[in-house]
């Protein structure tokens, strides 16, 4: 439990100061049109979201290979299933709001869901065993990496598109 609480609280640590680090590097505007794109990939991931972790994690089969490949097989479906809806519904969206860098900015974030669509079991797998010290250190892991390729992006290139990158990173790192 320590290791737990320690490693949400450094996590929690490293956004506050990457996203104080990053209001001086980018333009207000981005922070703004990632709100829009983040609130949407949320409304469509929970409206879709069917229970794959909860299965793995309570299921008497959560160790059988053929019922972890299953639960895969449908999070990659899953995952790609999102990824084809946000991009249909990206014009729709940024024509809604008035940006039509939209419509360029939601496929790109909503690629993360096919990432995360093709993520291994293992990380379920881990949570059903209690290996919580591994799946604490990946969450770190994962959010240094996304805040160090939004900082060297930011300062290479101030755009959303830092926000972007930094976002894919951190659904790529985390197993």
């Amino acid at each position: 439990g320590a290791v737990t609480m320690v490693g949400h609280a450094g996590v929690q640590g490293l956004r506050m100061v990457g996203q104080i680090v990053l209001t001086r590097l980018l333009p207000q505007e981005a922070f703004g049109l990632m709100a829009i794109v983040y609130t949407y990939r949320a409304a469509i991931d929970l409206f879709s979201d069917i229970g794959i972790g909860p299965s793995i994690i309570q299921n008497e089969r959560g160790d059988d290979p053929t019922f972890l490949d299953t639960a895969w097989t449908i999070q990659l479906f899953r995952g790609t299933a999102l990824f084809l809806f946000a991009t249909a519904t990206a014009m729709p969206v940024a024509r809604f709001y008035g940006h039509a860098e939209l419509g360029a900015l939601i496929p790109a974030a909503a690629f993360a869901g096919i990432i995360a669509g093709s993520r291994s079991t293992k990380a379920y797998s881990a949570e059903r065993h209690l290996r919580l010290g591994w799946l604490t250190m990946n969450e770190v892991i994962a959010q240094v990496s996304a805040l160090t390729v939004m900082v060297i992006w930011s300062l290479i290139s101030p755009s959303v598109w830092a926000l972007v990158a930094g976002g894919l990173m951190g659904a790529s790192v985390d197993v």
